[in-house]
């Protein structure tokens, strides 16, 4: 978030700027801040309607969570200990709060995430303009990371608040770290600037990079100074560090990750992630990626050498020097430091697909860059007409395509499964377990697809799926898929196919385990209809072997119901 040195360095003397251009800019600011928050409400209103994704973590994390009652004692085990493998104490209090007040109704939640979009959209607007950027280009460079198609995952996906909390209170702690520049208690404002370091690794470890940000801008804008560098920066970079080093200490009681050793995925994570936080149609990627080698990271570190090449060359030319784009780079090199997979808290490789506060710094450093460049002289209309079409590309994206399939547990398995490339073993098992569990036949269908059109699909120990395997749960899938449509005629040959197999196979694979309670209360109800007793009370009994040990749940209910009225 820097710019050209002469233009923001507080120690080159300005002529002082008269009252009422002052007031008018400070009106103008006023009027573009309640517009972005207009665009931003209306390109994100439909997520508000949305049910919670029970199988996308908002099940684990909120609705089967017996820790989200607000209660002394569970505040104090988030503050305290980590929750899914990672140490994110503002989320999971802020969903308990969420609880308190809204229950178990998405809306509340859905609001509050979008609401803290807003606020941090509007933080960036505030940090432009402090960085001395025109008016509509801080409206612009605003606008344009909040509506981009990468941020809706963040704000459509309830458990994801833990992103938007860690970008609003980044951004808060570089707005206050820029306030106490010029104040007259500096200390006050810089720590504001490290308590909202605190409450933002405590929302995610991506703001690791702060410490940095705040000596690259204090070297730019203090212009190599380092007398006053050492001013500005002691304490807010130390409290920063030292807030990144708890966080590291607290998230190690859980899992303490593992070093990628393969070096083509840090290469794929490098090049994708800025090549598709600048593109307006970016591909989706609600899963961890499966990269396979070299083949796959090369483009992508290609498109990231080719962006970082192009940005030092029209900074150049922009500036009439390297620094600006330099310092740049630097910047958005390094707040990426945590999201490019050198350490692994996962089984997938990782890439975090739509971090909140690493696409602030690379949308506000090409901001300063080139929005006063663009915005005034005779470029300005050209400028203008540019960045509208680019907002307007970034908006219909967001608001027809992306946003559509966040709009249910059935809409992103099936895209997942269906989107190009190899799905992974956990898209594989999101389609087979949400297909079953919500009777959904088109997406049994697509996870049988996947299994057939991929037979290079690897498990968790990175083995490959045996072909016999593979076919087996690709035939179940559609058999059960069939039964549901009431097509039994092209169903019972398949489950009469399936059925040979399905004990043995049950006690190898989790897919077949899960699979055989459903497959098994087909095979009952089709011997019903044959009005054969036996044959349906024997499945009935296979049934409940794979069903949950308690009595009271709905499923075994229902199985003790129907065998007690077929031995009467």
């Amino acid at each position: 978030m820097i710019g050209n040195k002469e233009d923001i360095c507080i120690n080159t003397p300005l002529p002082p700027t008269p009252v009422s251009q002052e007031n008018d800019s400070a009106q103008t600011s006023l009027r573009l801040g309640i517009i972005l928050c207009l665009i931003i409400t209306a390109i994100y209103a439909p997520s508000l309607n949305a049910p919670f994704l029970v199988n996308w973590d908002d099940g684990a994390f909120i609705l089967n969570n017996p820790q989200m009652e607000w209660t002394w004692e569970n505040a104090k085990y988030y503050l305290s200990h980590p929750y899914q493998n990672l140490y994110t104490p503002t989320p999971m209090l802020s969903l308990m709060a969420d609880k308190a007040v809204f229950n178990n109704h998405p809306f509340g939640y859905r609001f509050h995430n979008l609401g803290a979009h807003i606020l941090a959209a509007l933080i960036l607007f505030a940090i432009l303009r402090k960085l001395r950027v025109p008016p509509w280009g801080a409206f612009f460079g605003a606008l344009l990371w909040a509506i981009h198609p990468q941020r809706v995952e963040s704000v459509c996906w309830i458990v994801e608040r833990k992103d938007l909390a860690c970008a609003l209170f980044g951004s808060l702690a570089v707005y206050c770290f820029l306030i106490g520049r010029d104040a007259k208690r500096p200390w006050l404002w810089q720590l504001l600037a490290v308590l909202a370091a605190f409450i933002s690794l405590g929302g995610k470890p991506a703001s690791a990079a702060l410490p940095g940000i705040f000596l690259l801008l204090a070297y730019a804008l203090d212009h190599g100074d380092w007398q006053h560098i050492a001013k500005d920066v002691t304490i807010p970079a130390i409290g920063s560090f030292l807030a990144v080093l708890f966080v590291i200490f607290m998230t190690k009681q859980d899992n303490s990750g593992q070093f990628e050793t393969r070096f083509f995925v840090i290469a794929h994570n490098l090049g994708w992630y800025p090549v598709t936080a600048l593109l307006p149609w970016p591909p989706l990627n609600p899963i961890y990626p499966a990269i396979r080698g070299w083949g796959e990271a090369l483009p992508w570190l290609f498109g990231g050498l080719v962006l970082a090449v192009a940005i030092l060359l029209l900074a150049y030319k922009v500036h009439r020097h390297w620094a600006p784009g330099i310092i740049a780079i630097l910047l958005v090199g390094g707040t990426m430091l945590p999201v490019l997979g050198l350490l692994r808290y996962t089984d997938f490789d990782y890439c975090d697909r739509y971090n909140h506060i690493v696409s602030m710094v690379l949308w506000g450093s090409l901001t300063v860059l080139f929005g006063k460049t663009l915005l005034e002289g005779r470029s300005r209309r050209l400028g203008m007409a540019l960045l509208t079409v680019l907002a307007l590309a970034e908006g219909m994206t967001t608001l027809f395509y992306h946003q559509t399939v966040w709009q249910s547990d059935d809409a992103l398995a099936i895209y997942c499964l269906t989107r190009p490339g190899e799905p992974n073993l956990k898209a594989l098992e999101l389609g087979l377990t949400t297909g079953c569990s919500h009777a959904s036949p088109n997406l049994l269908l697509a996870t049988a697809k996947a299994y057939q059109d991929y037979p290079e699909l690897q498990m968790v120990d990175g083995k490959e799926v045996p072909a016999d395997l593979r076919n087996l749960i690709s035939w179940s899938l559609v058999a059960h898929a069939n039964f549901l449509m009431d097509n039994r005629k092209d169903a019972s040959p398949l489950l009469a196919l399936v059925e040979e197999y399905l004990e043995p196979a049950a006690q190898q694979s989790f897919s077949m385990h899960y699979l055989a309670e459903f497959l098994y209360r087909d095979l009952a109800a089709i011997a019903a209809d044959r009005r054969d007793k036996d044959a349906a009370l024997h499945y009935l009994e296979m049934e409940a072997k794979y069903l949950p040990p308690n009595p009271d749940h709905p499923a075994t209910k229902q199985n003790r119901f129907l065998r007690e009225r077929l031995a009467e």
